[in-house]
């Protein structure tokens, strides 16, 4: 990596065991995959969230990522992996591994009772200061990031959400790396990384369709800057997490076709049609078969799909009155969501909060409502329904993130009155453009 070892490091190194590293680095066992001598895991250096690029040769005591342009590329022995992931020399790595002391850990617990006393940008200080002694504990950066929020500087809680994330995603713990990204993307929803980062997420757990509702977001934002086969790079690998999914296969379909690349996009038209059949998916087989015989009026199949929706035609569409049972729906789930930020009666989370988080300020109410309202009235409408449906899920995966000790009750209050100025700025806007 750079750095001359000497011989008491290459004896420390040789005296490694890889997994008691890597679980000292935060890698549960879920996060590593074991096959045969070599341990692979998603590389935290580069912020890999997609495959498993990082390979420890364990009877080597020795790593390399397999993306060229990544700082881990090179290798090197396993404690400067370490090094590298603290971002610290090798003696400092060492010396760090092998203290039991954490003084980290006291500057929180002063930041925490500062919290309690309001004095904010002193507990603020304590954190950042905990950070740099500590810089991957996610833990400490969330509450920097919710501390931010409430101070009103978005744009470094941003930051450290996103940095918090990003590590959490890499550990596979997808679940809490999804309760942040939420967050993220209420605080900027056009943002192409975290929207990329969401797809990635939503298929590694299995939730295809949401994945191809976030994946649509970053394929336009790169159509509108002219990077098309970056936007079809992004499908692919999306495809590879999720390749029974028939919306990422029509998405793919349709870049194919504006590259003229013409018998692949009939394959995956093809292929989001056979999938959409399977799971009853009619609407979908439909899109496919006539986009598909747009460029092939020939294909045998798609014409045997396209008799078999003519003897079997789809359902009606939703009547007015449903759609307005689900506008009540969604108005009723709005002020109960109020009622517990205000007063908190669902779960009883709310009891007994630390100030400032005990009840939203009049002024930071309006501050955070104008702020979500001018987020979203620069959204087209098809954007704009695409958030409401994933408010109802963003809203779920935060409490599930409190629920798993990621969050602190004051951290998850504070999330919670974001939340609901946002989904009140959500309302007005979208009634604004009925």
């Amino acid at each position: 990596m750079g750095e001359e070892l000497s011989p008491e490091a290459i004896l420390f190194n040789d005296r490694l065991n890889p997994r008691a590293v890597l679980h000292r680095m935060g890698f549960g066992d879920e996060a590593i995959s074991e096959e045969g001598e070599t341990l692979r895991l998603f590389c935290p250096i580069h912020k890999d969230q997609v495959r498993r690029s990082l390979i420890l040769e364990k009877h080597r005591n020795r790593f390399v990522c397999q993306y060229k342009s990544c700082p881990a590329h090179s290798g090197g022995l396993l404690v400067e992996l370490l090094a590298l992931y603290w971002n610290v020399p090798v003696a400092e790595a060492i010396r760090q591994y092998t203290e039991e002391s954490h003084p980290e850990r006291q500057l929180v617990a002063q930041a925490d009772r500062l919290i309690a006393e309001s004095k904010l940008t002193e507990a603020a200080a304590l954190l950042q200061e905990a950070l740099r002694l500590a810089p991957r504990d996610e833990i400490t950066r969330c509450k920097l990031a919710a501390l931010y929020l409430e101070m009103g500087q978005r744009d470094r809680g941003f930051k450290e959400y996103l940095t918090a994330a990003e590590d959490f995603a890499c550990k596979n713990q997808v679940d809490k790396t999804l309760s942040i990204y939420n967050i993220l993307v209420m605080l900027s929803p056009q943002d192409l990384r975290v929207r990329r980062q969401m797809a990635y997420l939503f298929s590694r757990l299995g939730r295809h369709k949401e994945a191809a509702e976030h994946l649509k977001w970053v394929i336009d934002q790169l159509m509108e800057r002219g990077e098309i086969e970056e936007a079809i790079k992004d499908s692919r690998e999306v495809l590879q997490l999720c390749p029974n999914e028939p919306d990422v296969h029509m998405l793919l379909a349709r870049l194919l076709s504006q590259t003229h690349r013409i018998n692949e996009a009939v394959g995956e038209a093809l292929q989001a049609a056979e999938l959409a059949l399977e799971r009853g998916d009619r609407t979908t087989v439909e899109t496919a078969v006539t986009f598909g015989l747009i460029y092939n009026p020939l294909h045998e199949r798609l014409r045997e799909l396209q008799a078999l929706l003519h003897d079997s035609p789809l359902a009606a569409e939703p009547s007015t009155g449903e759609s307005m049972a689900g506008e009540d729906e969604f108005g009723e789930w709005l002020e109960s969501l109020q009622e517990e930020v205000e007063g908190g009666k669902v779960s009883g989370i709310r009891r007994q909060s630390p100030s400032p988080a005990a009840g939203t300020s009049t002024i930071r109410q309006e501050q955070w409502l104008l702020y979500c309202r001018n987020t979203l009235a620069k959204l087209d409408n098809e954007k704009l329904e695409s958030m409401g449906r994933q408010l109802r899920a963003m809203f779920e995966d935060v409490e599930a993130s409190f629920k798993a000790g990621t969050l602190s009750e004051w951290e998850l209050n504070i999330l919670k009155d974001f939340y609901a100025s946002f989904c009140l700025a959500y309302d007005q806007v979208r009634k604004s453009k009925l």
